[in-house]
């Protein structure tokens, strides 16, 4: 059986011409049927998508004038008309200067600018000898700790020379003399807290010289206890392990002090600075401002306004980049039509051909019932 002509063989880029019709003489019946099946579907085949090449044209069109539209609202690009002058640019360079000056500003602790200016072993060297003399110190604070404690316990005022504490008249008269000195200036205070003149001293509570004596002995024996355990654990944990962990501290001070936020300020200020003094960077950004930013910008320019031009620079170039993002986004939107059109144009054709195959189908069931009953007969 010879093969019946593809529609492809017709395809043009504006439309696809039908097949040309089968010569069906001398043929049987069922090459008959089949050739005149095919040129069903070679007709609809056709018409579907000669309908979809009509359907690309008028989206091409239409996206065509779309894309023509957006350019014209966004994509103008007005002459760069701004010179930087002289002056302004000697303005633009004092405050580099400026910002320079507070972003290397020394450390203010002299300790750590000798610190930064040394080398890893230098630090570790500088670090571990500030342990060693800081065990030492403690240790000679336990000293004066113990002396002082010794001192207080042997206080002449409530002990005598073996020791033993005083019990006598005189003891007692100086207790009395202590007490009457404590209530006049806690009533004097008490007066003078009526008149706002001071705080309200509360209730009166008599302490006696032996009494603090004695609370101080206990304050100053628990410090001992917390200085001896601090060395303890100085031991405990080694010198060595302190010193690196002492550079770390001071390490972690240093790059604080750097990145203050002051500094982290000064830093940005050169770099919008230096972004504005670029020509070639300038020229490209500016070219896609909007009017009111060029004219923003001129403004700061002629009143040697250097901070205001590098904030309107960055602006302007953000306000830019939206219209762009705009632009891109509606761009996006039509294709994305026209891709579900496309998508639509094809699930109608695939209904169409399994709609013509069904019918086939069933014309073929018909046709062989009836050539049955023909021969029966």
């Amino acid at each position: 059986m010879k093969a019946s002509r593809s529609i492809i063989d017709g395809l043009r880029p504006e439309r696809v011409q039908s097949a040309p019709r089968a010569d069906l003489n001398g043929k049987s019946k069922e090459m008959k049927q089949a050739e005149l099946t095919t040129e069903e579907l070679n007709e609809i085949q056709t018409k579907i998508i000669n309908d979809q090449l009509a359907e690309q044209k008028k989206n091409q069109r239409e996206y065509a004038e779309m894309v023509e539209s957006l350019t014209q609202k966004t994509g103008y690009k007005p002459m760069n008309t701004i010179t930087l002058s002289d002056d302004f640019k000697r303005v633009c360079y004092g405050e580099i200067e400026y910002f320079e000056s507070i972003r290397d500003m020394p450390l203010p602790d002299e300790e750590l600018r000798k610190f930064e200016s040394m080398n890893s072993k230098e630090r570790f060297k500088m670090a571990y000898g500030k342990v060693i003399n800081a065990v030492r110190d403690r240790k000679k604070y336990v000293k004066e700790l113990e002396a002082e404690i010794k001192e207080l316990k042997s206080n002449s005022h409530w002990w005598n020379r073996n020791g033993q504490k005083i019990n006598t008249k005189e003891a007692d008269e100086k207790r009395i003399r202590e007490q009457i000195a404590q209530i006049a200036v806690w009533l004097a205070r008490k007066i003078m807290s009526k008149f706002n003149i001071c705080s309200d001293p509360g209730q009166f509570e008599f302490v006696s010289s032996e009494d603090w004596n004695k609370h101080v002995v206990d304050e100053k024996t628990n410090e001992l206890a917390n200085v001896i355990q601090e060395i303890a654990e100085c031991r405990e944990t080694g010198y060595k392990k302190m010193a690196a962990k002492g550079v770390e501290y001071m390490e972690m001070a240093t790059k604080a002090w750097k990145e203050r936020p002051e500094a982290q300020e000064a830093k940005l200020g050169i770099s919008r600075i230096e972004s504005l003094l670029d020509t070639d960077y300038f020229n490209e950004i500016i070219s896609d401002f909007s009017q009111e930013d060029i004219e923003k910008l001129k403004e700061n320019i002629k009143t040697y306004d250097a901070i205001g031009a590098a904030q309107t620079f960055i602006n302007g170039g953000l306000n830019a980049g939206d219209k762009r993002t705009k632009a891109r986004e509606a761009k996006e939107a039509i294709e994305a039509k026209k891709a579900a059109e496309q998508a639509e144009i094809q699930k109608r054709e695939q209904a169409e051909i399994k709609k013509e195959q069904a019918k086939n189908a069933k014309n073929d069931n018909e046709n062989g019932g009836s050539e049955i009953k023909i021969k029966i007969a």
